[in-house]
């Protein structure tokens, strides 16, 4: 998806959040060889008109031209096939996935303004199709509104059981955050993990690289200090933190201008 909002500015249920703190602008270059790299870039994809979106493509690769090159041009044929920007909130291929609490966006943000994706995976069915289509939609609306250009994604597993265990959903997640949403992760924090976690983790650990791997943070069920650390506890969910039961309203309130808008 493109950096920043439509013009008008954020929803004010996707506003400023508690805590807010500045950050440097990811979408300009950070130093010479990004400058320079960006002007290549730029010659190379001279349709692109998104800087931040060249960049993340080259950080990604280690400012490594050519890979990065081949990196753009396999995500510009997987836009075309996939379409992510026409995926519907009430769409019938993700709709099941979004209204049974699998994955939702908080209606608040982290302390640096971020949007947050949680998941719960034990309201996850991999008997649902559709699962990849809406963690994609939400990534979309995610990057969407983030002034970063940036998200942070909260795993919770408490009560995940073998049932809810969807190696293909992971591996696809896995392929596309890495692949067609580079940079674009802030923290990936996993909690409250039983004890199938090592199993399932030791499967799933080597398809993530290790710029991404960097970004996971594994919490246990003693969580709380580390993950309030990104995100102030007014702003999660009561079973994480503090954030008030009327506040779900607002999230139901999202949910509706999500589907209508899209």
């Amino acid at each position: 998806c493109m950096d920043g909002a439509e013009e008008g500015g954020m929803p004010p249920i996707l506003g400023l959040s508690h805590g807010e703190t500045s950050s440097p602008p990811l979408h300009h270059p950070q130093n010479k060889e990004e400058t320079k790299g960006l002007e290549e870039m730029r010659l190379r994809f001279p349709n692109v008109k998104d800087d931040g979106r060249l960049l993340r493509f080259l950080r990604a690769r280690n400012l490594h031209i050519g890979k990065a090159v081949e990196m753009l041009d396999a995500d510009l044929a997987w836009r075309k096939d996939f379409k992510p920007e026409e995926i519907r909130y009430n769409g019938p291929d993700v709709g099941v996935s979004l209204r049974n609490n699998s994955m939702y966006l908080l209606p608040r943000r982290d302390r640096e303004n971020r949007p947050v994706i949680i998941g719960v995976a034990r309201e996850h069915d991999p008997s649902v199709e559709g699962a990849v289509r809406a963690s994609t939609f939400l990534m979309e609306e995610a990057c969407r509104w983030s002034p970063h250009g940036q998200f942070t994604l909260l795993a919770d597993l408490e009560g995940m059981a073998w049932k809810n265990v969807d190696y293909s959903y992971a591996r696809a997640m896995v392929s596309i955050l890495q692949n067609h949403y580079p940079e674009r992760l802030f923290r990936f924090f996993i909690i409250n993990t039983p004890w199938i976690f090592k199993l399932v983790w030791g499967v799933v650990r080597p398809w993530i690289d290790r710029r991404t791997v960097t970004k996971f943070v594994i919490l246990g069920s003693e969580f709380e200090e580390g993950l309030q650390e990104i995100i102030h506890p007014e702003n999660l969910p009561v079973q994480y933190g503090v954030l008030n039961w009327s506040d779900w309203l607002v999230l139901g309130i999202l949910s509706i201008e999500l589907g209508e808008r899209r």
